[in-house]
């Protein structure tokens, strides 16, 4: 909870609207950070910079999201810059507040008025931080599975990849099967061009039909025109389906690359003289579509829309049609509406009839060309069944991994999209002033030599061994958790305008002792807990109170009021009602109805049941503009700042 405080941690964006944010998995990454004791170094490299490392782990990729805890602002004519520039002035103060106890945000504006920060210093290292990609909005994000996730994951593509080697070797018998196959689609093809019996024309056009089947215009093309085209239809099979083939265009001339439209595909069906039978064309599909005229609205009885393909209508192209009702014999009559005015669809085409299932007829230009991957997933039944297998499991992969918390994290721009870096006058980002190259407050010496001046840099010059601060301002805080207040009861501030320390000399020797433990947290509350200091008791005499009354020389054990979430969790251990999980995402412990009114959105606070209504204070859903009442009452905070320390009220 200490960290997520400084890292503004929240479930929402923050502003306005104050929508949602997927972040919880930057929380399960702390708490393992911390029950794995990683040391501090490590722990700060990895949130700063853990994308600017050689090779980045999914783990160190997902602490970058410390710095994407800044708000953003979805309302409507908000300008994004100015609220990206407000993020990385955050992410400048919060970085050298939270390591070095510095309120170095008063010289965004001006040259700090009490510490040796110039606003050239601010804006140095301002421009460290001005080379992400993220601009007041959720991207870059990376989905982030739980362990648990991980697990099924692998075990799922290790089926999928189990499923495809079985098809890869295919069964005994399968060549021999495909070739039996390839000869029957020699003696009945797929698909058969249907004969031209007669046409009608509104402007009088004539097609042509050559031995392939292929209509032609015999002359120039009209721009607009409805045909009527009977065929023949031959005995046999039953029809199951039509197949419109479009061809190229001539180049150049009215034709050059024109759009065009099949405004309205209709047919009916003549047989012997009998009463025509209206037919219904079922499951249009083609191999392309423009944006807005799909091939179903050919036949949608609709002639305002049809089927086109601009941007490519100087390429060949196919639709497919079934047939509701199948059809043997006799003559299929076509209408093709063409009432467009850029151009006939068709100037070169056929029409052809096919008598197999609806499985194996595909819109593809070249409807043989993936004939053998046919074969192998719908007729021979060893790989079908491989196939209907492999089917199942890939959509499992696929909702496995849209189930993934997808998570903001850091991610530099490349070298040609850098950006410019200028002093703000008056902290006016509108009103640039001087050019400025990254690098650190001239006060505090220079990064270490084999370091860039980027956030890497950065998180390496913070734990330098000679850094006066980093270590210092670390153990205050764990020491004001401990006690209630730390030696410099001003963590925020350990400048010149903050106290000073009550016992430096022990300040300075806990934080060597920290550094050269290998930063490990868990030795350094080790070494505390078990101190004399520690383990008095709490009472006080009255002659303690009058020489110290505030604790500040520490006299007495600790003794302050619990803070908002253990509050709440020390009611529910008591009550033995406490979930002790670990990890997850944030869940809704009751709260009063209409505490919660989401203006812009339909989210609402369901209330939790079961086992989530009684995790850890850590675990409540944190909305920046309505925290849980529960938490505000005791002093939490909202997370739309960093929050170094709480201050205890009433």
């Amino acid at each position: 909870r200490m960290w997520l405080d400084l890292a503004r941690f929240a479930d929402t964006k923050g502003y306005e609207k104050d929508r949602h944010r997927d972040v919880w998995r930057y929380r399960d990454w702390v708490i393992d950070a911390f029950n794995r004791d990683m040391p501090f170094d490590q722990f700060t490299t990895e949130q700063l910079a853990g994308d600017l490392l050689p090779v980045p782990t999914t783990d160190q990729m997902l602490a970058t999201a410390f710095h994407r805890n800044t708000m953003e602002n979805d309302e409507g004519g908000t300008d994004n810059e100015e609220f990206r520039v407000a993020a990385v002035k955050d992410r400048v103060d919060v970085t050298v507040q939270v390591w070095m106890g510095l309120t170095m945000g008063c010289a965004k504006c001006h040259s700090h008025k009490y510490d040796p920060i110039s606003i050239e210093d601010y804006y140095s290292f301002y421009a460290v931080f001005n080379q992400t990609e993220d601009a007041d909005r959720v991207t870059p994000v990376m989905p982030f599975p739980t362990a648990q996730q991980s697990a099924e994951l692998k075990e799922m593509e290790n089926k999928v990849s189990r499923l495809n080697e079985a098809i890869k070797a295919k069964p005994d018998g399968f060549a021999e099967a495909l070739a039996k196959w390839k000869k029957q689609l020699e003696n009945e093809p797929l698909w058969k061009p249907l004969e031209l019996l007669k046409m009608n024309s509104k402007k009088k056009i004539t097609l042509n039909q050559a031995k392939n089947g292929t209509l032609s215009v015999e002359k120039q093309n009209p721009d607009k025109d409805t045909w009527v085209l009977t065929l023949e239809v031959p005995e046999g099979k039953p029809v199951t389906a039509i197949r419109i083939d479009t061809f190229p265009k001539k180049k150049g001339g009215k034709w050059k690359d024109k759009n065009v439209a099949l405004r309205e595909l209709t047919a009916w069906w003549i047989r012997d003289g009998d009463v025509p039978v209206d037919l219904l064309f079922t499951n249009p599909r083609a191999d392309f579509s423009q944006r807005g005229w799909e091939v179903a609205k050919a036949i949608d009885g609709k002639p305002n829309a049809g089927w086109a393909f601009s941007p490519k209508a100087s390429e060949p192209h196919a639709a497919v049609f079934d047939l509701a009702k199948h059809i043997s014999g006799g003559q299929l009559k076509v209408t093709l509406e063409q009432e467009y005015g850029q151009g006939l669809l068709f100037e070169k085409f056929r029409i052809s009839a096919s008598t197999y299932p609806s499985k194996w007829l595909t819109p593809e230009v070249n409807p043989m060309r993936d004939i053998d991957q046919l074969f192998e997933k719908l007729e021979y039944p060893e790989t079908r069944e491989l196939h209907t297998q492999l089917n199942i499991a890939k959509q499992g992969l696929n909702k496995l991994k849209n189930g993934f918390s997808k998570t903001p994290v850091m991610r530099e721009l490349p070298p040609n999209r850098k950006r410019e870096n200028r002093i703000h006058n008056r902290g006016n980002f509108l009103d640039q002033g001087d050019k400025v190259v990254p690098g650190i407050p001239e006060l505090f010496g220079k990064l270490p030599d084999d370091s860039k001046a980027d956030r890497l840099g950065i998180a390496r010059w913070l734990m330098k061994p000679d850094n006066p601060l980093t270590a210092r301002v670390m153990v205050n805080r764990v020491w004001a958790r401990l006690f209630g207040r730390g030696f410099v009861e001003t963590e925020e501030d350990f400048g010149s305008q903050g106290l000073m320390p009550s016992h430096p000399k022990l300040l300075d020797w806990l934080a060597v002792d920290y550094r050269e433990n290998d930063w490990s947290l868990k030795k350094l509350l080790r070494t505390i807990t078990l101190s004399r200091t520690y383990r008095q008791s709490s009472s006080i005499s009255p002659e303690l109170l009058a020489v110290d009354p505030t604790n500040r020389f520490f006299g007495r054990g600790p003794r302050f009021r619990l803070s908002a979430e253990i509050v709440r969790d020390q009611s529910l251990v008591a009550s033995d009602l406490l979930t002790r999980t670990i990890g997850g995402p944030s869940v809704m412990p009751p709260q009063p109805p209409g505490v919660w009114k989401s203006t812009y959105s339909g989210e609402k606070w369901r209330n939790a049941t079961g086992p989530d209504r009684y995790r850890r204070a850590l675990y409540t859903y944190l909305k920046r503009t309505s925290p849980h009442p529960a938490m505000i009452t005791f002093d939490a905070g909202s997370g739309e700042v960093c929050q170094i320390r709480r201050i205890r009220t009433n």
